[in-house]
């Protein structure tokens, strides 16, 4: 499946060009934009994010073996997906903005 890549390159090559090198995100290059793409509802990207997160929902797997977790067909992933989201939103804060009005200014 090439999730979102142009017709003349495979999806593993699409991320790891755009993502890889991505210090912001804690990539070191290699398959890392490949491996910690987008992940769950709010597409979760990068290492350090799946580092944390995967800490935060006491799932170490998911940062150890990512692509473990790609299959959205098996309801686990699905879990998962959505423990992250979860864990995303109240560590950002976003309740209480969402409760102001706010989420304009929320960079997600």
């Amino acid at each position: 499946m090439n999730e979102l890549a142009p017709r003349n390159v495979d999806s593993k090559t699409y991320f790891n060009n755009k993502y890889s090198n991505r210090l912001d995100l804690g990539n070191m290059g290699g398959d890392d934009g490949y491996n910690y793409r987008g992940f769950g509802p709010i597409q979760l990207t990068g290492r350090d994010n799946f580092k944390v997160y995967s800490a935060m929902i006491g799932e170490p797997d998911l940062y150890e073996n990512p692509l473990d977790y790609r299959d959205m067909t098996n309801p686990r992933n699905v879990e998962v997906g959505l423990k992250v989201a979860t864990a995303y939103w109240k560590n950002k804060g976003l309740n209480e903005l969402s409760e102001k009005g706010g989420l304009n200014e929320a960079t997600l």
